[in-house]
């Protein structure tokens, strides 16, 4: 928890700017970050822990660390990509939680660190509350479901009986349906086996081509990404692949990661010839079982409310999304474009626009 001590809050004017790459920071910055991000409940994220960072850095050669400091001491933290003075979160759109890391008796915001690194933009999606941000950089916020677990999967299950809920009585008979026409369920919360990993992507990959979305595993660096993940084992980071099996039968594939006593749940697939059985909510439930009893005080399901999410949930928090832009010019095209964007979608160029979709979502992860 942050501490609540009165300690004296730092004027911006005192701090300096350092930009390091996603794989140079020294040892010290590097325990700051860790024990800024520990101390602090609304930083616990594993996108905002270091070591993701220079993941992505190592896959990646554009990642970059805004390193704060208030003397020879390091106060605050912010990752990101950049090219030709245009940045975004590192990762970018596979980043679901974004934001500054910094003390909090610090006063700086993400738009004077965006300035002082050097960046004429910095483009965002999913910001966490908490960063200081100015309001007229945000467009647009989305919920992003949490599941509260502090008190054990039980307990959850009955708020959520209480609230009126029946989503996950009806998940578990979807999973007996399973196991009547399939097999006996297996779930194992921790796998190590190439071939389920393949079958993750293999999957995942033709999800996103019938739904018309960009297949972000045909990029080399995002699939190398995850298996540094994986095979990440610390006990304060790492990422977690999780399989559900019916008999014999690979039925469903779940790829996250842990920080700090919190799960994030990334990359769910499961087998498209069982969708009438949920096979992926009788993974998730599984999995939030297995969680509870490891420890696990929170699952966050990822930005939208989509495939059921918030029936399930016991809350969410709001994320932003914009782009600090420094030259007032730009801000002010900017928000005429996005405005001409809105009344555009409701006319035939909306329909045109979505076919430079592809293309456009191809750039952003390149």
């Amino acid at each position: 928890m942050v501490t609540t001590a009165r300690q004296p809050t730092v004027d911006s004017a005192s701090l300096t700017v350092t930009v390091r790459s996603g794989d140079g920071l020294h040892d010290d910055e590097r325990r700051v970050w860790q024990a800024l991000q520990r101390d602090d409940v609304r930083l616990h994220t594993p996108y905002l822990h270091p070591r993701f960072t220079e993941h992505v850095a190592a896959v990646r050669d554009d990642v970059q660390v805004a390193v704060v400091r208030r003397g020879d001491e390091p106060v605050a933290f912010l990752p990101f990509q950049a090219r030709r003075g245009h940045g975004r979160p590192v990762a970018g759109r596979l980043n679901d939680y974004q934001g500054l890391v910094a003390s909090p008796y610090v006063d700086v915001g993400l738009d004077e660190v965006v300035a002082r690194a050097g960046l004429a933009t910095w483009s965002f999606t999913h910001v966490l509350p908490g960063s200081k941000l100015a309001e007229w950089h945000v467009e647009r916020t989305i919920d992003a479901p949490q599941i509260d677990l502090s008190d054990g999967f039980d307990a959850y299950a009955a708020r959520r009986r209480e609230a009126g809920s029946k989503r996950l009585k009806k998940i578990d008979r979807k999973g007996r349906g399973l196991e009547r026409d399939v097999g006996p369920l297996r779930f194992d919360p921790d796998v190590d086996d190439p071939d389920v990993f393949r079958q993750l992507l293999a999957w995942k990959s033709q999800q996103y081509r019938n739904t018309g979305l960009q297949d972000v595993f045909s990029h080399d660096w995002t699939v190398r990404l995850l298996e540094r993940l994986h095979a990440t084992r610390d006990d304060e980071f790492g990422g977690c692949l999780s399989a559900l099996r019916a008999g014999d039968r690979l039925v469903a594939v779940e790829f996250g990661m842990r920080c700090h006593g919190v799960y994030h749940s990334w990359f769910p697939a499961y087998d498209p010839e069982l969708s009438k059985y949920s096979a992926g909510n009788v993974l998730l439930v599984n999995l939030l079982r297995s969680a509870a009893a490891r420890g696990i005080r929170r699952v966050d399901l990822g930005p939208g409310t989509g495939h059921g999410k918030d029936t399930l949930a016991t809350g969410a928090v709001v994320l932003r999304g914009g782009a600090v832009v420094r030259d007032p010019v730009t801000r002010l095209l900017r928000r005429a474009g996005q405005s001409a964007k809105q009344i555009v979608k409701a006319t035939p160029l909306g329909v045109a626009a979505k076919l430079v979709r592809p293309l456009r979502e191809w750039r952003e992860f390149r």
